[in-house]
């Protein structure tokens, strides 16, 4: 799994999109902090990265790794 402080801002921003387009395991779990946001519109959506402190788009990125990794065992 790649170390979140390996992965320069624009990569960040970029897989961040990606999510919230979709859960890539399919169906979100009930405790996921991106999944009323996937109700947006998606122009809204790819945007709202842009405009998140570093700090959120990395604890998103954290929650989505540690259910990743949950999901996949």
């Amino acid at each position: 799994m790649t170390n979140k402080s390996d992965i320069q801002l624009e990569d960040k921003i970029i897989w961040l999109q990606g999510l919230l387009v979709e859960c890539p395991m399919g169906a979100a779990e009930p405790d996921c902090p991106l999944q009323k946001l996937r109700d947006l519109p998606l122009a809204e959506r790819m945007s709202l990265p842009m405009n998140m402190p570093i700090e959120t788009i990395d604890k998103l990125i954290v929650h989505h790794q540690a259910c990743l990794k949950r999901r996949e065992q």
